[in-house]
């Protein structure tokens, strides 16, 4: 069965220059900008690139909107990772092509939650089910004190995604997040290895699709906080969702906008700084500095929403295209 776990994290390598990404630059992405005619990426504001490593910040409009913002990019010489969300790699293909590409797989408590659930149970956790193991996971606590949970999610020993769990040692709220931590200590190895070999890091803030901005998540508040020397450049992205209405990555006639707009230095996060070592995707590191990595993320934001055209920006309902419960995940 496909998917991410805590073997395939490890066994992840970021290359300094992978091959892969310059087969999709030249046999894809660029017989497609260059020579199809009526497709038009126009880059406005692009800074000098010659220092770096850097983190992108673009809004996430379609499919395929990371194309036409890394392609200029890599047209200049740029080598970029970027995030992916463990659901993708559940196809073993994709997920075999993304490990190759050196992609930094982002795991989520949610995704350990609803992957468990599918292996024991052979279905994803229903709406109510998906919120009660949620809620046991945020509190930590047992879910055998919830009810309308399958007995046997917190009562049979097994291995949750490369960890043992044993319910006679640890309540099923600890081992979820205890899983949680691991994975996210590699993932944050993965970019620090990355941004060592200058790759600069791409990432979609709001962590789903919307034609209109939606808020941004922390997560990319915790990166910035941690990875503090490197800048962030907040790009807006119009028109893509034009040349990509529908699954095929092979672009429409159109024009898209990219739009960047000044560098995030750590000098201008000066009031969301940490004046201490933290561990970023900890339940420590969330608790106390919550309010920091979301500052940030509002930040950025309120940067791309100055930088879109009218109608991708915020509207009155910034969560709008959200997907709850388990369907987000796998």
């Amino acid at each position: 069965m496909g998917g991410l776990d805590l073997k395939r994290l490890e066994s992840i390598k970021i290359p300094r220059v992978p091959l892969l990404q310059k087969c999709m630059l030249y046999g894809v992405l660029h017989p497609n900008f260059a020579y199809c005619p009526g497709v038009e990426i126009v880059y406005e504001n692009l800074p000098d690139l010659d220092a770096g490593p850097f983190i992108f910040a673009v809004n996430h409009t379609d499919r395929y909107n990371y194309f036409p913002a890394m392609y200029p990019l890599y047209m200049k010489g740029r080598v970029v990772s970027f995030w992916a969300k463990g659901k993708y790699y559940e196809n073993p293909i994709l997920g075999g092509i993304l490990s190759h590409l050196g992609t930094l797989p982002t795991v989520s408590r949610g995704y350990i939650i609803a992957k468990d659930f599918k292996q024991l149970r052979g279905r994803t956790p229903g709406g109510e089910e998906y919120r009660i193991l949620r809620e046991v996971v945020e509190s930590s606590g047992d879910a055998k004190n919830a009810s309308g949970v399958p007995e046997e999610i917190y009562k049979r020993r097994r291995n949750i995604l490369g960890y043992e769990f044993d319910p006679d040692m640890e309540s099923y709220g600890e081992a979820v997040n205890n899983l949680f931590v691991k994975m996210m200590k590699i993932f944050v190895e993965l970019h620090s290895q990355s941004f060592k070999k200058g790759r600069d890091l791409f990432i979609f803030p709001e962590g789903t699709r919307s034609k209109t901005l939606l808020k941004g998540r922390p997560g990319i508040g915790q990166i910035a906080l941690y990875f503090k020397d490197y800048p962030i450049l907040p790009i807006g992205c119009s028109g893509s969702d034009k040349l990509y209405p529908g699954s095929s990555p092979f672009a429409k006639k159109g024009r898209v906008l990219l739009r960047c707009g000044d560098l995030i230095t750590g000098k201008a996060l000066e009031q969301f700084a940490i004046g201490e070592d933290f561990t970023p995707f900890t339940p420590e590191a969330e608790a106390k500095w919550g309010a920091n990595f979301q500052g940030v993320a509002d930040v950025v934001m309120e940067r791309i929403n100055e930088l879109i055209e009218p109608e991708y920006r915020f509207g009155a309902d910034r969560e709008s295209g959200v997907v709850e419960g388990a369907n987000r995940f796998i």
